[in-house]
Formats: C-alpha cells, structure tokens, sequence
C-alpha cells in the first residue's frame, strides 16, 4: 500500500525527497497536484479521498491507513 502511494506521489513530485510522514505540501505538492493525487488513489485503491479530508490525510503513511482502515469497513469512505 505504502509502495504504492509513494509511486503516485512520485509520479506527482518528480525529484523531491520526502518520507512517509512528509506532508504533501511540505514535499512540494501544489493544491492542484493534490487533486490530481486523491484522483489517481480514488482508481487505485477504490476509496474515496476528499479534498476537504486534506488535514487528516497529509502524508503517505495517513493515507495509508485511511485506506486500509476504510477497505476494512467496507465502504469508499
């Protein structure tokens, strides 16, 4: 899972360095690569991630467990 959000957030932030608990505005993302980033997780992980959810899910290692924690309950959040 984690593998997999840090590819999308590489694919978003070509040449910054940044660790799972980064937040994505502090690695070099843009509001808009935002979008494009929940976006891209909504396919890959069939979960729904809301822009207005940005402060609880900053970082690759909150996403993470936002998704997995929602594929648990089985809903798209």
């Amino acid at each position: 899972m984690r593998i997999q959000l840090r590819e999308l957030w590489q694919a978003l932030l070509p040449g910054e360095q940044f660790e799972d608990t980064t937040p994505f505005h502090e690695a070099g993302g843009s509001s808009l690569a935002l979008m494009r980033l929940f976006m891209r997780g909504m396919k890959v992980f069939g979960v729904r991630l809301e822009i207005s959810q940005y402060p609880q899910l900053q970082s690759i290692e909150q996403q993470a467990r936002y998704i997995l924690a929602a594929r648990k309950d089985g809903s798209d959040a």
